[in-house]
């Protein structure tokens, strides 16, 4: 079977979702569409859009453009489009220029707000989804958003982000320097000031901790303001954005999100796998793995609820109750969201198409 993709992501992400696919026995090859080239992947080649259709405008015209004489010439069986917008319109597009079918894998949770935008937001993303042959979906409470809203169940597939959890492991030869660790782009929707203010409010309470921040974005200035104003320079050191993720996890022991808006982070993923336990909010679908057994799910309208956990954290001498902990985030991420959990799920998928 030969798939065509039309998909922007970044390095981590992209493997998360193509290395799965390309394992399968089903597949032969994959032609993936983007800007320009990605990682090395078994099966996988790329077919790298010209510098002038990078802009939005001649972008959105020359990109469908692209993918129906791509699927054509090159034969292929399926197209593939991952990101709802614009990507899945692509794929309805040259899907009825060429007649061959197409499957949608939504990533976040912006295409659920944009369906109960307006009538005609509804309308256009339900004729599209009706039109493909599957919707992965990256949890159980989206899969039941589509479902309530008519997309037939037989149509909708729990199936979003995997991790290398031979790769994300936890690593008895690196010291924990950390307590906790925040991984995200430093964006307003991830409410990293509001974790700022919670460990404020624990510095202020007596509490001995280190925090570690990585990543980069819009707010990293405003926020360096924040623990410089809360005179928290010697709690919370910045780092920036970071490669070797793995080694960052394995410096710590608790990874914190405070996020209004999830679909399922990769960054949970890769942090459970290395053993952290997670306190975060309860957005999205990160219920699908943070539960009474693998870590503290918090509402987000209840920050004195998120403190009283930290603050557990920090004082609990039961170091029986934490490594249980750890032990199941790991184990939930090997069943749920590894490699070869992920390459069973498009096996299933790829066998009902041939």
């Amino acid at each position: 079977m030969n798939i065509i993709a039309t998909a922007e992501m970044g390095p981590g992400t992209f493997e998360a979702k193509f290395v799965p696919l390309s394992k399968s026995d089903y597949i032969k090859q994959i032609w993936v569409i983007r800007k320009t080239a990605g990682p090395e992947i078994d099966k996988v080649q790329y077919i790298i859009v010209p510098k002038l259709f990078h802009g939005k405008i001649l972008g959105l015209l020359a990109r469908p453009l692209m993918l129906v004489w791509y699927t054509i010439k090159l034969r292929a069986n399926v197209i593939l489009a991952y990101h709802f917008i614009p990507h899945a319109f692509f794929a309805y597009f040259a899907s009825i220029i060429t007649g061959k079918p197409y499957i949608i894998c939504q990533t976040g949770l912006y295409i659920q707000r944009y369906f109960q935008k307006n009538k005609f937001s509804s309308w256009l993303v339900k004729k599209v989804i009706s039109s493909a042959l599957f919707l992965n979906v990256p949890g159980n409470r989206s899969l039941e958003f589509w479902v309530s809203n008519g997309v037939p169940k037989s149509k909708v597939n729990v199936l979003h982000s995997t991790i290398d959890t031979n790769f994300f492991k936890p690593d008895p030869n690196i010291k924990k320097e950390y307590d906790f660790i925040i991984l995200s782009r430093l964006a307003k929707e991830k409410r990293v000031d509001i974790i700022i203010e919670l460990l404020s409010q624990l510095k202020n309470k007596g509490y001995k901790f280190k925090a570690v921040i990585v990543g980069d974005g819009p707010e990293m200035s405003s926020l360096r303001k924040q623990v410089e104003r809360e005179n928290l320079n010697d709690f919370i050191e910045f780092v920036g954005f970071q490669k070797d993720t793995n080694k960052w996890f394995n410096l710590a022991k608790y990874y914190l999100m405070y996020s209004e808006s999830e679909g399922l982070p990769t960054s949970l993923m890769q942090a459970m796998s290395c053993g952290l336990i997670p306190v975060v909010t309860n957005v999205g679908n990160i219920s699908d793995l943070v539960n009474e057994k693998t870590g503290f799910l918090q509402n987000f309208d209840n920050p004195i609820e998120f403190l009283k956990t930290l603050e557990f954290l920090l004082s609990s001498q039961d170091k029986t109750l934490l490594q249980n902990y750890s032990l199941e985030c790991r184990n939930i991420i090997i069943k749920e969201h590894s490699y070869e959990s992920a390459q069973k799920k498009w096996e299933s998928i790829l066998e009902k198409i041939n």
